[in-house]
Parts: C-alpha cells; sequence; structure tokens
C-alpha cells in the first residue's frame, strides 16, 4: 500500500500491478463496511469472519507486493551505505505524513467524542500511533486502527535497509533469512498454528505476516534477474484467484488465522502479485484496467481515509434510509474510492513531490546524477 509501484527502473510500469493494489485496498474497505451492517436484519452471523477474511487477504497482497517492488526497483543500490540511507528516507517520506495527518484526526474526533465515543486519547495512545510502536492488549492496534499494518512495514523497511549495506544477492538473501528466523522465534512466543493475534510488542514483531515479505522479496529477485511468469488475461485470472479463495471461504467457513488455512489463502495472493508481474501484458491492452490502474495511485489514500468516510456514510444512511444493507458495501466502494482520488492528487502526491524535492531523494535528482556520471566519464 505504500510502495511507489507506478513505475520501475527502466521506465516500465506495472499497470496490473497497480490495478492489483487498488483490489486489495477495496478488499479492506469492504472489512469495514461489513461491520456496518453488523447486527442488521438478513446479514448472518459469520458475516463479520467474512468481512475480517477479506480484509486479511487485502491486507496478504498488500506485503506481498511491498516485498516485490523493494527487492525489484532496488537491484542497483545495494552495497552502499549512502543507498541504504537514502532507501530509508524515501520510505519515511512515502508513508509517515499522511500516516500522520489521519492519525492525529483520528485522535482529535476520538478526544471530541465525534468517533468511536466511549475511548479516550492520552499522550500513551498517540506517541506509539505515530511512532510505530505496537501497544495496548488483545490486537494492539494504533488509533488509526489499519494502521497496524504499517508497523509491519516499518519494521521491513528497517532491515531491508540494514540488508542493503551488503551485496545485492547476499543482501536480499539476508533479508529473507532474518525475516524468516524473526517468524520462527515468534512461532514460540505465539503459536502460528494457533492463529492467536499477538498479545506482547515483541511477539507483534515476530508474526507470520513477515512471511509475505519474503515471498515478494523472491519474486522481485528472479524477476530482476529476467525471470517472470508470462501470462495472458491477466486481470481475468488474478480476479479468478480471488474468486476461488472467497468460494473456498463461503462454503467451507474455516478458520482463515490458523496455519493450514492461511498458507492456502496467502498463496492465492501470492500467486495474484506474481500474475500481475507478468511481462507479456504491461506495455499493451491496458485499456481494461485502466479504472483499477488510476484507483491503485490512490490506494494508500483509500486505505488511510476509507474509515472517516464509511463512519459519515454510515451516519447519513440511517438518517435517510435506515439501517445498511448489503447494498451499503458497493456504495461504499464508490464513495470511498471517489473520495481518496482528491486526496491524492491535491494532498498526498504534492506533500510526497515537496518532500522528495527539500531532501533532494527524488527520480528526477537520480536521473540527473546518473548524467552526469555518464558526461564525467565521456569526459
Amino acid at each position: 500500500m505504500q510502495a511507489d509501484v507506478g513505475s520501475v527502473p527502466g521506465g516500465r510500469k506495472l499497470h496490473y500491478l497497480q490495478a492489483l493494489r487498488a483490489i486489495a485496498a477495496l478488499l479492506v474497505v469492504a472489512d469495514h463496511a461489513s461491520a456496518q451492517i453488523m447486527g442488521t436484519a438478513g446479514t448472518p452471523a459469520w458475516f463479520k469472519q467474512f468481512g475480517w477474511f477479506l480484509g486479511e487477504q487485502g491486507v496478504a497482497i498488500f506485503f506481498v507486493i511491498s516485498g516485490f517492488i523493494m527487492a525489484y526497483t532496488t537491484k542497483n543500490d545495494f552495497g552502499s551505505p549512502r543507498s541504504a540511507a537514502r532507501f530509508l528516507l524515501r520510505r519515511m517520506i512515502r508513508v509517515i505524513p499522511l500516516y500522520w495527518i489521519f492519525t492525529v484526526l483520528a485522535a482529535s474526533l476520538i478526544a471530541s467524542g465525534l468517533w468511536l465515543s466511549g475511548r479516550s486519547v492520552h499522550i500513551a495512545d498517540l506517541l506509539p500511533s505515530l511512532f510505530f510502536i505496537p501497544y495496548g492488549d488483545g490486537p494492539m492496534r494504533p488509533l488509526l486502527g489499519q494502521g497496524w499494518t504499517l508497523n509491519y512495514e516499518m519494521a521491513f523497511y528497517a532491515v531491508f535497509a540494514f540488508c542493503m549495506l551488503f551485496p545485492r544477492r547476499l543482501g536480499t538473501a539476508l533479508a529473507a533469512a532474518l525475516l524468516l528466523f524473526a517468524v520462527a522465534c515468534g512461532n514460540a512466543l505465539n503459536p502460528v498454528m494457533e492463529g492467536l493475534d499477538p498479545a506482547t510488542g515483541l511477539s507483534f514483531f515476530l508474526a507470520p505476516y513477515l512471511v509475505l515479505f519474503v515471498v515478494g522479496i523472491v519474486a522481485g529477485e528472479f524477476a530482476a534477474r529476467g525471470h517472470a511468469l508470462r501470462v495472458e488475461h491477466t486481470l481475468l485470472k488474478i480476479l479468478a484467484l480471488l474468486a476461488i479463495s472467497i468460494t473456498i471461504y463461503v462454503v467451507w467457513k474455516p478458520p482463515f488465522q490458523e496455519l493450514p488455512w492461511r498458507m492456502l489463502f496467502w498463496s492465492f495472493c501470492s500467486l495474484a502479485v506474481l500474475i500481475s508481474v507478468s511481462p507479456g501484458q504491461q506495455a499493451h491492452g491496458c485499456e481494461s484496467v485502466r479504472l483499477f490502474e488510476h484507483l491503485g495511485d490512490s490506494s494508500y489514500s483509500l486505505y488511510l481515509s476509507h474509515v472517516f468516510v464509511l463512519y459519515g456514510l454510515s451516519k447519513a444512511w440511517r438518517i435517510l434510509i435506515g439501517d445498511p444493507g448489503f447494498l451499503f458495501i458497493p456504495v461504499a466502494f464508490i464513495v470511498c474510492s471517489a473520495c481518496a482520488v482528491p486526496i491524492f492528487r491535491f494532498v498526498e502526491r504534492p506533500m510526497y513531490l515537496s518532500l522528495q524535492r527539500f531532501f533532494k531523494v527524488g527520480a528526477s535528482s537520480d536521473r540527473a546524477k546518473r548524467k552526469a556520471a555518464v558526461a564525467a566519464a565521456g569526459a
């Protein structure tokens, strides 16, 4: 959700990967939208769990994409402390500013009693939320609930930046090994077979979600070497994987957080990412995914803003129509997406580009340095 996946070295835009980001964000929207209709007439008891299932698949896709993009786009940046520092700075200015804006908004609404009434806000809540430190009991969520995934993202960026100090092949292998070792250690604290939420900060950062970054790293490493799946009808196959996953859940309603089921569903998510970076369909035939692709550009704004939009939409729905039913979910897709696009265009993107220029870590400055180096070599 946070990676810059619009284009990769060489200028080739990963159209279907952008579209997949939009699908992943909409799965998270479906999760939180389904919570708004629980308790209304005709809503089965298992539907809330189904919403959680959809949200987890969206998060899994985001994590695999993140691992892929970090490995694929940094293939010439290993072996240098300067490159590692630039990488980490880029990630920070990409993730932090917009997240802080919405976290402060959440804290303000909670403190005023307009949102999540009954919950209080203290400095002990705000600071860990702003600085990606898991805290609290139970699921260990920050003030902006979906921000828990950013705790993993920032931890992954820190590990990856450290590994960039080494030559590329050693660095990517070390990153994957460290993440897998962390999961193995985490299993001793919080057995993954039980599917329990982490109860401490340590067990939180050693959770099985780290495996998804490893899958992305491996895929990115293979793609950087020119190895990739060649797939026709890319979007259709991605949607088919999603349909198969949903069908399995609806028919069997399995405990999807337990390891065997998690591995099954996460394999679908991983395969969707691998299909989305297929080289055979990237340069043409993208009209059918243009809408998803544009929404994918706004997926980080959508991910962070949608809970506020859903809250307002549900309030208006109850006043104007009554209790929201299943129709609320597709309407939520449209309204949340419509709000995310201007946030991306007028807040997220200008702010990110300004910070890139200020810290001189933008793609344009990189190209200028490469041109200068070529000119100097020619001289």
